[in-house]
């Protein structure tokens, strides 16, 4: 089975998504949540990722608990954003059985200064599962690019035979 989640920012604090699962059922669901990572959260994320687990010495891990409870809560509150509707709970509630022989492919867009959305992150509340340590696979895609197709104004169009 495949989960598609199709990123869609519509600014930086809103965000649109599609989902769509990949058998028989041909189930798809959309919705559009809020989320933004606080500078300190990026900080914190940051740290957490790259300096306190090739360092993992006192008085930094005083942080430990208070890093990887805001990360538990990062994660609740993307899950909480893209299952919200009744339609996309009911997708997740068919997934969710099958999540260990699921993939899960996450499209987005460059980030373009904003931060990314730690997709990695998106845990389940009601079990506590990670999707993406949980799931077979779990995989960022490049969006479409967009590229205006159309000539420049005034500009010559040469063909090479």
């Amino acid at each position: 089975m495949k989960l598609k989640i199709e990123h869609h920012p519509s600014s930086p604090d809103r965000h649109r998504v599609e989902l769509s699962i990949d058998d028989d059922s041909g189930t798809k669901s959309g919705g559009e949540f809020d989320f933004s990572l606080t500078s300190t959260d990026q900080e914190r994320l940051r740290w957490y990722w790259e300096d306190f687990l090739d360092y993992p010495i006192e008085p930094a891990s005083e942080e430990v608990p208070e890093a990887e409870r805001r990360i538990e809560e990062i994660g609740t509150e993307l899950f909480q954003g893209v299952f919200r509707d009744s339609a996309a709970s009911l997708l997740w509630r068919q997934i969710q059985p099958r999540l260990a022989s699921t993939r899960i492919e996450i499209s987005a867009p460059s980030p373009q200064g904003s931060p990314q959305i730690p997709w990695e992150l998106m845990r389940d509340p009601a079990t506590g599962a990670v999707l993406s340590s949980s799931a077979e696979s779990f995989v960022r895609l490049p969006s479409a690019i967009e590229v205006d197709a159309s000539p420049l104004a005034g500009a010559a169009t040469r063909f090479a035979c």
